[in-house]
């Protein structure tokens, strides 16, 4: 069972966020004890969305292994309702493709609420993460993009920079 106790001890030893999963925030008390305890900023929705045939998005539930029937948007607004401070939205259906994410996922979800998104799933190039900025996502998140091909941290900053994004520089 999972209770907001170990979170907030984890914060308390240095971690800076806490990041609760589609089955974590179907609990609305630990969403929500969680924000009340340590503010809404070091609370993170990871939300998993899944495109249909007929072009919306649902929420995805790996445990499960499908939709939870409820639309990515829908539960975005939920979770930051009861507290989450910022939203990792992950479209399942690009994750590891290299491809690009999902800009119509992050349009959707961005203009939902006012919470910062930070977009996974897709980055295949340095312009893929320009892309999800200028789709609205606060941040981009790029496994594929580091593990499998020569782009670096500091291209995606450049890149996001010249585009007119104001980045942090490497400390």
């Amino acid at each position: 069972l999972l209770t907001a106790s170990l979170p907030v001890l984890l914060l308390h030893t240095g971690a800076d966020k806490i990041v609760l999963g589609t089955w974590a925030l179907s609990s609305t008390e630990v969403l929500e004890e969680l924000s009340s305890a340590l503010g809404a900023q070091a609370v993170v929705a990871s939300v998993d969305a899944i495109a249909t045939a007929r072009g919306s998005f649902y929420t995805y539930n790996y445990l499960t292994d499908r939709s939870i029937g409820v639309s990515a948007q829908a539960f975005v607004q939920g979770v930051v309702a009861r507290g989450a401070g910022e939203v990792l939205l992950t479209a399942v259906h690009r994750e590891g493709s290299r491809t690009g994410y999902d800009l119509r996922l992050i349009r959707s979800v961005v203009t939902a609420v006012q919470t910062p998104v930070i977009a996974h799933g897709g980055a295949g190039s340095v312009g893929h993460c320009v892309e999800a900025a200028q789709a609205g996502a606060q941040a981009v998140a790029a496994a594929s993009l580091f593990h499998f091909t020569s782009a670096t941290p500091e291209e995606v900053r450049a890149a996001l920079g010249a585009a007119g994004f104001i980045v942090r520089s490497a400390a």
